[in-house]
């Protein structure tokens, strides 16, 4: 709110209004869930620590091994350091990982700490390569 130079009662307004574009993807979700018990998921998410809430209350955390947020670790994409964050608490090794994610810079990030990026387009596309990768 201070870099917007908003006042404090704003920030819910702000936020809402921010992520009302945002849908949940079904069927995206649904392969991401299908997945667990043969391979560790999870996401990076620049967002604040409600998040969590949210996931629940779309009832989709149960899709996800494990959950990183930036507001709750203290650094975000495309840092490295918070993929490095992500590995550690997956227990997976850089080579073993796939990250997806809509912004081309956040890929470079992953990239940066030798994970394998996915620069998100749409969700067929992404599916495909996701397939062959795994």
């Amino acid at each position: 709110m201070k870099r917007l130079k908003r006042p404090a009662q704003e920030m819910a307004a702000i936020r809402e209004e921010f992520f009302a574009g945002d849908i949940v993807d079904r069927q995206l979700v649904d392969f991401i869930r299908s997945l667990r018990g043969e391979y560790k998921t999870g996401v990076i998410s620049n967002a604040w620590s409600d998040l969590r809430d949210n996931l629940a209350r779309e009832k989709i955390d149960d899709a996800f091994d494990c959950i990183i947020i930036s507001a709750e670790v203290g650094v975000a994409k495309p840092d490295p350091k918070i993929f490095q964050i992500a590995l550690k608490q997956a227990g997976v090794r850089p080579n073993e990982a796939i990250f997806v994610d809509d912004f081309y810079v956040n890929i470079e990030g992953c990239e940066k700490v030798g994970m394998k990026g996915i620069h998100f387009k749409d969700a067929s596309s992404t599916l495909q390569q996701l397939q062959l990768l795994l």
